[in-house]
């Protein structure tokens, strides 16, 4: 069996899903911490949703026993600001993380998870997912805060469905188109 490619994003498939990522348009893929998080969305069959969230970005994991989150380095919140411009960029990677006892486990114990006979078929998906985005990448801070923004901005829109992108405050002053 072929390996899927892990850099194809089917917007038909997109915007059949649940959340503000059917929203998405193939021109927000050029940043690449939108394409980042929208990947891991696609791959996880929407179990696992990246949006913004009070220390920079939030994971909403809808799986069972094994969890995600996006580790940043240095952390997004600094100083009581928010994605600061005095930080040149973050490293991003996923860990992974048992959520009965919410202890962060290590890569060899998300391969486990892989191996496993007794994992259930969404949590095999979420450990290839950890596996597969474990290695750190560098984002700028722009790229960060555009991505912040349109997540925050799509996810109100689409919860309310009546905010204008005129009528938007945005959390850290971006346009979001």
């Amino acid at each position: 069996m072929e390996k899927e490619n892990p850099n194809m994003i089917d917007f038909n498939v997109l915007k059949c899903m649940d959340g503000f990522y059917s929203t998405l348009k193939p021109e927000h893929m050029e940043s690449p911490l939108t394409k980042y998080c929208t990947q891991i969305f696609y791959r996880s069959d929407s179990f696992c949703e990246i949006a913004s969230g009070p220390y920079g970005f939030g994971v909403v994991n809808k799986s069972g026993g094994l969890g995600i989150v996006l580790h940043t380095e240095p952390q997004m919140l600094a100083d009581n600001l928010l994605l600061p411009d005095s930080v040149e960029g973050y490293m991003i990677n996923v860990t992974g993380f048992n959520k009965k006892d919410n202890s962060v486990l290590s890569l060899d114990k998300v391969k486990v998870y892989m191996k496993n006979n007794d994992t259930s078929p969404v949590e095999k998906r979420i450990a290839e997912i950890i596996a597969d985005f474990s290695q750190p990448q560098w984002f700028t801070t722009e790229d960060c805060q555009k991505t912040f923004d349109r997540f925050l901005y799509l996810d109100m829109n689409y919860d309310e469905n009546k905010i204008k992108p005129e009528d938007q405050e945005s959390g850290m002053g971006m346009n979001m188109t």
